[in-house]
């Protein structure tokens, strides 16, 4: 597990938001749509959560492990993984048996309705009716060589003035590898319930979507340095980062076997801040439910 590693670049996006090697920036629509699940999957009333990248996942497949936590392939079970964790214990987790929905995607119960009507606030319109809530992403062009490092500083912002129990506003940094398979991602995230925290996350190997315990607790304007580093002598592995400021405290994951990370990617999701959506965009947003600074 300790092959030489391929030539690495490194990004920092705390000034220019850009690698070195970029050129340019592309700007993703929001894609929205129905997509079906396992037959074996149960009703998805209570069995699926909100997560960053791939929208809705079900609970049995994101898996919550102490900060610290290392990931590797298991040596011998496909889509098996062994996570090892701080105390020096370690388990294997098995793939997930649910399927989990393509990014940027949501589940729809049988005669639900696309649009989110369910919460009241004001609204704003973008304009031209193609307004969306999401996601915008800023990747960065392919890397001819594996990422070294990506680092960013995150502010905290004020708490949106509404939200509804199911709006979720994401920001993190990330990355993938060419052909997208997986991705890296410290996240800064906010629900009404838990206000911001912060957490790092692989996903999705064997299904699952592993993320470490959060650091919750977080206040306005409080810096969050963010980071994915690659391990110097061991080939796709990288230490995925993200830290309060006030008090110190990280939530961190180590991940194995990630493929050559060479997009680099910051991205802002939200979910249920807008109504009258249709299959590719939202025509109003309420804009109380994102953040005020």
């Amino acid at each position: 597990w300790s092959n030489a590693a391929a030539p690495l670049q490194s990004c920092d996006s705390s000034s220019s938001g850009a690698c070195s090697t970029q050129e340019s920036l592309l700007i993703q629509t929001a894609r929205t749509h129905q997509t079906g699940l396992a037959s074996k999957t149960p009703s998805p009333d209570g069995d699926f959560i909100q997560t960053p990248f791939s929208t809705l996942a079900h609970k049995d497949c994101v898996v919550v492990v102490p900060s610290g936590t290392h990931r590797v392939a298991h040596p011998t079970l496909h889509d098996h993984h062994i996570l090892k964790f701080a105390n020096g214990t370690n388990m294997t987790l098995e793939p997930c048996k649910f399927a989990m929905p393509p990014p940027y995607t949501y589940h729809v119960p049988p005669g639900a309705s696309t649009g989110d009507q369910s919460a009241a606030g004001s609204s704003c319109d973008i304009g031209g009716g193609q307004a969306s809530s999401g996601p915008l992403a800023s990747y960065g062009s392919t890397l001819s060589s594996t990422l070294q490092s990506f680092t960013a500083n995150v502010y905290v912002p004020e708490d949106p003035i509404a939200a509804a129990g199911n709006s979720w506003l994401y920001w993190w940094i990330g990355s993938l590898p060419k052909d997208y398979s997986h991705v890296l991602q410290p996240v800064l995230g906010y629900n009404k319930a838990i206000g911001w925290e912060i957490s790092s996350w692989d996903c999705c190997p064997g299904g699952n979507m592993i993320r470490s315990e959060a650091v919750k607790g977080l206040r306005p304007h409080e810096k969050i340095p963010m980071s994915i580093v690659a391990d110097p002598w061991v080939r796709d592995q990288y230490k995925v980062e993200a830290c309060s400021s006030s008090t110190g405290a990280c939530s961190t994951l180590t991940a194995t076997n990630t493929g050559d990370q060479l997009v680099p990617l910051i991205q802002f999701e939200t979910y249920n801040v807008a109504n009258q959506c249709g299959s590719s965009s939202c025509s109003s947003v309420r804009c109380n439910f994102l953040p005020t600074s």
